[in-house]
């Protein structure tokens, strides 16, 4: 079981709503992840993702919100992998049971 799937097991074992699925969103995670760390080094750099509207059409509201808020302290060293996925997870599942 890797990390993604142990995040989600675990919320699932608390959850009385039926299971939890992330689905697609570890792709927009990964855009997420390669657009920061090009930004960082490459000035005025637009990630693919802004420029070409996938937040919008393929990741609609809440999940940049989410993954910026959940994901962005683990990019920057001050959370570790596993807390950060728990959270994203967590919120996500939160976040799909309240439309």
């Amino acid at each position: 079981m890797n990390a993604i799937q142990a995040a989600e097991a675990n919320l699932n074992t608390h959850r009385s709503n039926g299971p939890f699925h992330s689905g697609s969103i570890w792709h927009a995670v990964l855009f997420y992840t390669a657009g920061e760390l090009v930004a960082e080094q490459i000035p005025d750099y637009v990630p693919y993702a802004d420029k070409n509207g996938l937040w919008v059409r393929a990741w609609p509201a809440p999940d940049r919100s989410l993954i910026e808020k959940d994901w962005k302290p683990h990019l920057n060293g001050s959370m570790e992998l596993q807390q950060a996925l728990s959270k994203l997870v967590d919120d996500l599942a939160s976040a799909s049971s309240h439309p």
